[in-house]
């Protein structure tokens, strides 16, 4: 019974402790961490948001306009859960701030009075082209946007961070916008 409560006395539980985090620290890529961290939790100042107006076009982004938005943040309440077009923000020395999906509003939904028949329809059309925004931080320190299409198929359950630090063959750039 003694060497029992020896076997699992406190310092041996912690040496187990620090093992497996140690293991955990040499199996993950580091880097991938401190990018995930820093999406996570930014560590850089923002005065606001920045409200750009886009325009999708034969599967490119451009930019139509853009407006500094001082003390407005952004709502973090509402994430996409299945898209296959993301975005990163860069930072002048080419550091990941913020990486997201979005959704890209192809579709658009009508209604409409047959007098005909008297009844209310409607249905769904699916645009080429189109104008759309969106609303990213405005960090001081950001120096471009880059968004990219995917092709690795959405998963159920949501999108992982570290999927959007993955710079593979399955991505396509489809926009690039620098602030200044």
């Amino acid at each position: 019974m003694r060497r029992l409560i020896d076997y699992f006395s406190l310092w041996r539980s912690l040496l187990l402790v620090v093992r497996i985090i140690m293991i955990y620290l040499i199996m993950v890529n580091f880097n991938d961490a401190i990018a995930i961290y820093r999406m996570s939790w930014p560590p850089y100042k923002t005065d606001g948001c920045i409200i750009l107006n886009l325009h999708w076009s034969d599967g490119e982004i451009t930019l139509n306009s853009e407006k500094k938005v001082q003390g407005l943040t952004k709502r973090t309440g509402r994430k996409v859960k299945n898209s296959s077009v993301f975005y990163t923000l860069l930072s002048e020395d080419g550091i990941t701030m913020k990486a997201e999906y979005i959704k890209i509003p192809r579709g658009l939904h009508y209604d409409y009075f047959d007098e005909s028949t008297g009844e209310l329809k409607g249905g769904q059309i699916e645009r080429d082209e189109f104008d759309f925004f969106l609303r990213v931080p405005d960090f001081q320190k950001a120096k471009q946007l880059i968004f990219y299409k995917t092709y690795r198929g959405s998963r159920p359950y949501g999108m992982d961070k570290k999927m959007l630090l993955e710079r593979s063959d399955n991505c396509e750039l489809i926009g690039k916008i620098n602030f200044l």
